[in-house]
This record gives C-alpha cells, structure tokens and sequence, in this order.
C-alpha cells in the first residue's frame, strides 16, 4: 500500500504532537505487550512535547480513508542520523507504508543512519535487518529496564 508522505513540521503543532502521540500508543500496544507497557495517551504526548525540541526531521505517511479524507497512520522522527522514532498503525503494519518512511529518512544523505531497538522488540529487529541494518553493539537501558541494541546501516 502507497501512503502520501508529508513533511511533519517542526517544532510540532498541537496537531502534531498529538497525532503521533495516537499513532505511537496504538502501536506501542503491539510492539510492547512483552513487557505490559501502560502509558496513558496523554503520557505519550508529555514524553513527546520535551523530545521533539531535539528533531531536525519528520515525516508523516497519510492514506486515503473510505471518505476520501486523508487519514495519518505512521510517521518517522530523526535527529541528524539517528532514527529517533518510527511508527506505524498496526493495522497498517506489513503494508509497506514503514519502508517508505524508511527509505525516505536514508534518502537524507547523512552518512550511516542509527535506530535504537529493544531487544525484545522481535518485530521492529527484524524489520530494520529486512532493511541492511546490523547490530553495532547493546547496553543495558536502566530507564528500560531492559536491552537496548544500537542498529545501523552504512
């Protein structure tokens, strides 16, 4: 499935921040049922209204819903390059619409683009491995409380 991407601007609007902030909850759902996270949505917002100062790029994949209105499903947040955030619907997972965002964040010529991946985040490993990255090293997160691995493709 082809999604239309849009610049999300930065610093985020209203709209922004609580855009992505509904995207990463639904998906936050799925892609961390293994360690029970429960963020309230507004939570989500708190957390992204201070990290988003940081970003220096954005993109937001929208589809066309059965009303012809343009609907946002995922979106994709750097800073430099660092993949900083990278979320899709689950609904729209497997779609293609995160490689687009992908590829669309390496276009950027910045040289190797890193992401920080859980390590129990099964999926989002193996999606940025379908992608040519490789696993560069890991820590421990104390913020986590968890594995963290550091990704990257050259």
């Amino acid at each position: 499935m082809a999604a239309c991407l849009r610049e999300l601007r930065l610093p985020l609007s209203e709209w922004g921040l609580a855009t992505i902030s509904e995207i990463h909850w639904h998906s936050a759902q799925k892609a961390y049922a293994y360690r029970n996270w429960r963020y309230s949505v507004q939570e989500v917002v708190d957390w992204y209204a201070e990290r988003s100062v940081a970003w220096d790029w954005g993109r937001i994949a929208c589809v066309v819903d059965q009303g012809d209105e343009e609907v946002a499903v995922a979106f994709a947040v750097a800073r430099g390059n660092l993949l900083d955030q990278l979320f899709v619907y689950p609904k729209f997972q497997g779609s293609g619409i995160g490689s687009q965002l992908l590829q669309a964040m390496l276009e950027r010529s910045l040289g190797p683009v890193d992401v920080h991946v859980l390590e129990g985040n099964k999926p989002a490993r193996e999606f940025y491995e379908r992608h040519c990255f490789r696993m560069q090293r890991s820590w421990w997160d104390s913020d986590e409380c968890e594995m963290k691995m550091l990704y990257r493709r050259n």
